[in-house]
């Protein structure tokens, strides 16, 4: 139930780690020599190329403390690269921009700089560079669930990786084909696994000194397969072999809940009870593991002791945000509440109040996500530009990417207006729950 919020958390996680190494050149300066290259900049008599790469090492160093200092930098480095004609640095300079597009969520914008750094990228024979973006423009895809065109970025880049023998991408590729495989319907669960097993065997062949976090990513998402398709004792098998690869709490408590939602599932509720434990014991204020104890109390009818931990973990929750977790908790919740009112039960009526209002807050959220999405959307999406004409070529070969992506728009504006009823909706829900409260002497 929780599997797709840890998906993104990994998602995140790579995409941080393949832009970082995947930058070319790998090399960057001290962050103390920043103020030097600014003053290399100022020099008038700084050759072209010089200055362009004192751009990009400028936007290297800035890029994880200050996004608008590094947009800045690439600014400045594509509006010289233009001037001069250089594709590569213009290439570098929309990668970089969509990077830092990604990074704030603007998913439409992000897909636009990674198609014209490819353009630009490709001409100037950066294959790695342009393999980077392959990878990137399907893990953007993957963010939203469009799996059958994130397939195809990933295999180009698997392709360039493979020529260029980038073992370490080479199994990251692979590992993100088993997720967009697992996706999609029209393939099978042993097409999806095997590609897992694929990337397993070239991290412990062919990478020196291995690359545990990468293969504790890949247990956990066999295990999330497995489990997709009732296979509940390989997925158990997968989360033990993640487990014992888990170097910190964090990892830990991940695995501790993984294992007590899948039994808890298959209905052995004593097994449950034990992994809920023991991630409680390394984190009690795991919030994922409180969600899963409180459901798991649901189920057995202990209503009092699934609100006890249910509240716990809302009271940990950030209800400023959209959180899918939240949302969990909340629904769960009320329906212990509901269940314990249906057995005449005396109800806290000003925690049931509470609780309406923090789900109406989510809903409002929603709404508001929604409705920026398909306003911006669809206007990013038809005014994908290019700089020159020579660059339609490459728009031609994305234009099944291109109207995958107006069927996006069009679906995130069918969003809104649900959410924007179901808005309504759970107002209409909360003034008939206070007037249920209030009636009954809650």
């Amino acid at each position: 139930m929780r599997k797709l919020t840890y998906f993104l958390v990994l998602t995140i996680f790579l995409s941080c780690s393949t832009t970082e190494e995947n930058i070319h050149p790998k090399q960057t300066i001290d962050k103390s020599s920043i103020p030097s290259l600014m003053g290399v900049l100022d020099d008038e008599d700084l050759p072209d190329k010089d200055r362009m790469w004192a751009y990009w090492q400028l936007y290297k160093q800035t890029i994880r403390q200050d996004h608008e200092s590094a947009m800045g930098y690439l600014e400045e480095l594509e509006r010289l690269a233009t001037h001069i004609g250089s594709d590569e640095y213009i290439g570098k300079a929309n990668f970089g921009k969509g990077y830092i597009t990604s990074e704030e969520n603007n998913f439409f914008q992000s897909v636009n700089y990674y198609t014209k750094a490819v353009h630009h990228l490709s001409k100037s024979n950066k294959a790695l560079l342009t393999a980077d973006a392959f990878y990137n423009i399907g893990r953007l895809l993957q963010e939203v669930s469009d799996f059958d065109n994130a397939e195809e970025y990933f295999e180009k880049s698997l392709s360039i990786y493979r020529e260029a023998e980038d073992w370490k991408f080479i199994a990251r590729s692979k590992y993100m084909l088993g997720i967009c495989f697992g996706k999609n319907s029209a393939h099978s669960f042993s097409k999806a696994n095997r590609s897992f097993e694929e990337a397993i065997q070239v991290v412990n062949n062919e990478l020196d000194g291995g690359d545990n976090q990468l293969l504790f990513d890949i247990y956990v998402h066999q295990g999330f397969l497995a489990s997709d398709f009732a296979k509940t004792s390989s997925a158990l098998d997968y989360y033990s072999k993640a487990l014992k690869l888990a170097t910190d709490s964090e990892q830990k408590v991940k695995v501790y809940n993984l294992l007590g939602d899948t039994y808890m599932i298959d209905g052995d509720y004593a097994s449950s009870l034990h992994w809920l434990n023991k991630g409680l014991k390394e984190n009690p204020n795991s919030v994922l593991c409180l969600i899963t104890y409180g459901e798991l109390m649901q189920k057995q009818g202990n209503h009092l002791s699934a609100i006890d931990f249910l509240e716990r973990s809302i009271a940990l929750s950030d209800k400023g945000v959209i959180d899918r977790n939240l949302q969990d908790a909340l629904n769960f919740a009320n329906q212990s509440y509901k269940a314990l009112s249906e057995k005449g039960s005396q109800i806290n009526s000003r925690k049931v109040i509470d609780l309406m209002s923090i789900q109406v807050q989510q809903d409002k959220l929603e709404e508001k996500l929604a409705k920026k999405l398909s306003s911006s959307a669809l206007k990013d999406i038809l005014n994908l530009q290019v700089e020159n004409e020579d660059l339609q070529d490459e728009v031609t070969k994305l234009a099944s990417l291109k109207v995958n992506l107006i069927f996006v728009a069009i679906f995130l504006m069918l969003a809104a207006v649900l959410a924007f009823s179901r808005y309504y909706n759970t107002r209409e829900k909360n003034r008939k729950a206070i007037e249920f409260c209030e009636s009954n002497g809650y």
